[in-house]
């Protein structure tokens, strides 16, 4: 038979469910469109349930922009960089985590994108984050992959590549009713690395 969950561990289960239905709204609407009466209403809950956890909406907000796990997107970079793996292998590795990982978190990088241009300090600071630690291991892997192309400027090279990456998770159906995302994902590769490569496709 299984275990009763702890009082303590259904509130953590029950705060993290409403914190999703949070960055929904957050996403969609922006901070100022959001209600916390919307979201309590989508959660079954009270108002005042919302303010037991998170305390205001603000911190709410927060929350949802900080809860976008940007250490998973890098994670496998460093996995390559001491192995002198191709360019072109590199990329595809990269591309394939980052849409993994992007895609089950959309909403959240919608909402970390969209606060980020609507002037959100702590969603520039995240995002600025992502990319410099995106470009620091990606650009390492580049200079030691062995055929790079050395006229190229690494860190500008791994930017270009998560720029492209997070725009197909911020319009999906653009991609979904144009192109298959797997064909893009693969042209993306390509395109890449015959960019960036010295050596032959």
């Amino acid at each position: 038979m299984a275990a009763h969950k702890s009082r303590a561990q259904q509130a953590a289960e029950r705060r993290e469910e409403l914190r999703g239905i949070a960055v929904h709204h957050f996403a969609e609407k922006g901070f100022e469109g959001t209600s916390l009466e919307d979201v309590a209403a989508e959660a079954g809950v009270t108002k005042g349930l919302l303010y037991h956890y998170f305390g205001s909406k603000e911190a709410l907000f927060l929350e949802g922009i900080e809860s976008f796990p940007i250490e998973t997107v890098i994670e496998a970079i460093p996995a390559v960089v001491e192995e002198g793996t191709p360019v072109g292998d590199i990329i595809r590795l990269v591309v394939s985590e980052a849409r993994r990982v992007l895609a089950a978190h959309r909403a959240e990088v919608r909402l970390l994108v969209r606060s980020a241009v609507s002037g959100s300090e702590e969603a520039l600071r995240r995002l600025e984050r992502l990319v410099t630690r995106f470009e620091e291991l990606l650009g390492v892997a580049f200079a030691k992959s062995g055929d790079f192309d050395p006229d190229l400027d690494a860190g500008m090279a791994a930017s270009q590549l998560i720029s492209s990456l997070v725009f197909q998770q911020l319009v999906p159906e653009l991609m979904r009713d144009r192109h298959d995302p797997d064909a893009v994902a693969e042209q993306l590769v390509r395109t890449t690395t015959r960019g960036y490569s010295t050596a032959p496709d």
